[in-house]
C-alpha cells in the first residue's frame, strides 16, 4: 500500500500533512456516493441501480446503497439480495466496496416510540433473534459468492442518533437505550458468527454503527446520544459518522470529530487501526449554488482525509431532497461536483495504472468476478444452524 499521496491528487486537493494530525493521510480518493431515496431517474432501470451505474461510470469503486426492495414485502435480507431485481443488479457492477443499510422487514414501525420502548418496532427485543438470522444469513451467502472477488461489504444502519432520538426531538427511554445496544450487539454478533463459519472465505464484511450527534456531546451536552450512551456497551467494527453536525458553519469541526469517535472505540483485534469513516457528506446546491457545493464538499473531503479517514460517501448521486443534494440534477445534467468527482477517479487510476501487474489482475477480477450470470448462478441458501440469541433482560 502507498504510504504517501500521488502528487497529482495532493496538489489538486491541496492535502498537506499536519503536525498535530492523529492519523496519516489516506492515499487515492476513497470516497464514493449515496443512491438512496431518489426523486427522479431517467431510464427503465430503478432508480437504485441507475445510481450505482452512474458510479462506475465515472470511475469509482465503492457505492453505498439501502439493501432494501422499492416496495415492501415480507423478504428476508438474503431473499432480497438474491431475488431483488435492482439490489442483485447493483451487487453484480464492478464495485471494490459495498457500504449498505439493512433492516429486517419484522417490524410496523422504523424507530421506537418517544414514550413507549415496549411499541412495535425494529429495536424490540422479540426481533433480536430474527435480525441476528438474517444477518448470520446473508453474511455467509456474501462470504461463499463473493469468495475470491477482492470485494469488502459494510453492512449497517442510517443515522441511529435520528432514530433513537426521535431526529433530536426527544429523548430516549432507559429501556430504548437498552433495546438500541442490543440490537446493534446482536448484529455485530451475527456478522462475527458468519465470518467465523467461513474460514475459507477472504471476503472481508464488517459490520458498522452509524452516528450523526457528535457535536451536542463535545460541546458538553449530557443527553444520551450514541456517542456516550451506547458506544461503551458495544463494540462495532467501524463507525460510520453522518457529518453533517460537523460542517456548519466550518468543516474544520470535522477533523475533532473523527478524532472524538475513533477515541472513545476500544482496540478491536483484527480491525484496522482507524475505524471511523465518512457516511454522509455534503453540501445544498439551493443554498450555496452549484459551484460552491462542489468546492465546500472537495473542502470536506480535503479535511477528512488529512485526518485518515478510510472511505468518505457524498449525499447523492441523484436528489432525495428538493434541496439539490446531487451530482446530476433532476434535469440530467452532471453538476460541477460529479465533474470534480471525475477528475479525481481519473487521477487515482492514472497513479495506480503502472503501481504493479499484481493490482491491475486484482482489479480485472473484481470487475469480472460476479456478472449478473454468475451472481444468479450461485445463489443458494447455504443453511446453517445458526446460535441462538437471548434478548436481554430489563
Amino acid at each position: 500500500m502507498l504510504k504517501t499521496l500521488p502528487l497529482c491528487l495532493a496538489i489538486s486537493l491541496g492535502i498537506t500533512i499536519s503536525a498535530n494530525a492523529q492519523y496519516l493521510p489516506t492515499p487515492s480518493f476513497p470516497v464514493g456516493a449515496a443512491g438512496i431515496g431518489a426523486r427522479y431517474h431517467f431510464t427503465s432501470d430503478p432508480p437504485n441501480v441507475e445510481e450505482a451505474e452512474v458510479m462506475v461510470g465515472l470511475g469509482a469503486k465503492m457505492h453505498k446503497f439501502n439493501l432494501a426492495p422499492l416496495t415492501p414485502n415480507n423478504w428476508t435480507l438474503l431473499q432480497t439480495a438474491q431475488q431483488d431485481i435492482g439490489i442483485a443488479s447493483i451487487l453484480a457492477l464492478p464495485f471494490e466496496t459495498f457500504v449498505f443499510w439493512n433492516y429486517s422487514q419484522n417490524a410496523s414501525n422504523a424507530s421506537p416510540s418517544p414514550s413507549n420502548p415496549t411499541a412495535d418496532n425494529v429495536f424490540a427485543p422479540q426481533y433480536l433473534q430474527t435480525n441476528y438470522d438474517e444477518i448470520y444469513d446473508l453474511v455467509i451467502w456474501l462470504r461463499r459468492v463473493y469468495n475470491g472477488s477482492n470485494r469488502s461489504f459494510f453492512i449497517g444502519d442510517w443515522e441511529m442518533d435520528n432514530k433513537m432520538a426521535c431526529s433530536g426531538g426527544c429523548d430516549p427511554l432507559p429501556a430504548t437505550i437498552a433495546n438500541v445496544i442490543a440490537w446493534e450487539n446482536t448484529r455485530q454478533q451475527a456478522v462475527d458468527d458468519a465470518k467465523a463459519a467461513t474460514p475459507d472465505s477472504n471476503v472481508a464484511v464488517w459490520h458498522y454503527a452509524e452516528f450523526n450527534f457528535v457535536q451536542q456531546v463535545i460541546s458538553g451536552s449530557t443527553k444520551p446520544r450514541m456517542i456516550n450512551a451506547v458506544l461503551p456497551d458495544i463494540n462495532p467494527d467501524y463507525v460510520s459518522y453522518s457529518s453533517w453536525d460537523s460542517l456548519w458553519p466550518s468543516i474544520t469541526a470535522l477533523p475533532g470529530a473523527l478524532t472524538y469517535i475513533q477515541t472513545h472505540m476500544p482496540p478491536k483485534p483484527g480491525v484496522p487501526a482507524v475505524r471511523v469513516f465518512v457516511g454522509e457528506f455534503g453540501a445544498k446546491a439551493s443554498y450555496w449554488g452549484a459551484n460552491k457545493q462542489a468546492s465546500l464538499s472537495m473542502s470536506i473531503i480535503n479535511e477528512a482525509l488529512k485526518w485518515g479517514a478510510p472511505q468518505l460517501f457524498y449525499w447523492a448521486v441523484y436528489d432525495n431532497t428538493t434541496s439539490g443534494y446531487w451530482l446530476i440534477d433532476a434535469t440530467d445534467a452532471p453538476q460541477p461536483i460529479y465533474y470534480s468527482f471525475q477528475e479525481q477517479y481519473k487521477a487515482t487510476q492514472s497513479s495506480f495504472a503502472s503501481s504493479s501487474r499484481r493490482s491491475s489482475s486484482m482489479r480485472r477480477r473484481s470487475s469480472s468476478s460476479c456478472g449478473a450470470a454468475f451472481c444468479w448462478a450461485r445463489m443458494s441458501r447455504h443453511p446453517h444452524r445458526r446460535p441462538q440469541v437471548t434478548a436481554p433482560s430489563s
